[in-house]
């Protein structure tokens, strides 16, 4: 793991602990019955750090640990908005829908910056959509979560609670964050 990791790992230490943050997960994984994960960058992938799995047969099956490139994923782009245009990495395609144009690539980052939640269809797996908030400490993105929606659950409806809940959750993490003292800011 990168230095990034290691940082984020040592912050979320037995006093400081992860359990206030999956408890907010499980909350939205129950609300949207979808599966919600957290992930930091390290370097240009993200690096997956937590999940709340579906309780819905059909689901999002992924794993802690799993490392897929940035700007395939909502998470990614979450990540990516946090970094300047220049910092923002290579564009390798994981699906024929992955956004492997810098422009339109950069053009999404932007919408996230000025507070739009980051989102990708299909980009990193088939008949899979996802959401994603950037979590910022003191200005600077430490991590994001997000929630993965099969395709035929994506009614206007899905979608609407989906934002509600990742803009709830992002708030509520951005206090812990603030209360609790961690994120990457201190590296």
């Amino acid at each position: 793991m990168g230095p990034r990791a290691l940082v984020l790992g040592a912050a979320f230490s037995a006093d400081r602990g992860l359990a206030p943050i999956t408890q907010v997960m499980k909350e939205v994984a129950s609300k949207c019955q979808e599966t919600c994960q957290m992930g930091i960058l390290d370097q240009d992938r993200v690096l997956y750090v937590a999940r709340e799995d579906s309780p819905q047969p059909i689901r999002l099956i992924s794993w802690v640990g799993t490392r897929l490139p940035a700007n395939a994923t909502a998470v990614g782009k979450a990540l990516l908005s946090g970094l300047t245009n220049e910092e923002a990495g290579g564009l390798p395609r994981l699906t024929e829908q992955t956004i492997t144009d810098v422009e339109t690539l950069l053009a999404q980052l932007e919408a996230v910056r000025r507070g739009e939640l980051a989102m990708e269809r299909e980009e990193s797996t088939d008949q899979l959509a996802c959401w994603a908030a950037p979590l910022r400490r003191k200005g600077t993105v430490f991590a994001a979560l997000s929630i993965s929606v099969p395709l035929f659950r994506c009614r206007e409806e899905k979608i609407e609670l989906v934002r509600r809940s990742l803009l709830t959750a992002q708030a509520e993490i951005e206090k812990l964050a603030e209360t609790r003292n961690f994120g990457l800011s201190e590296n």
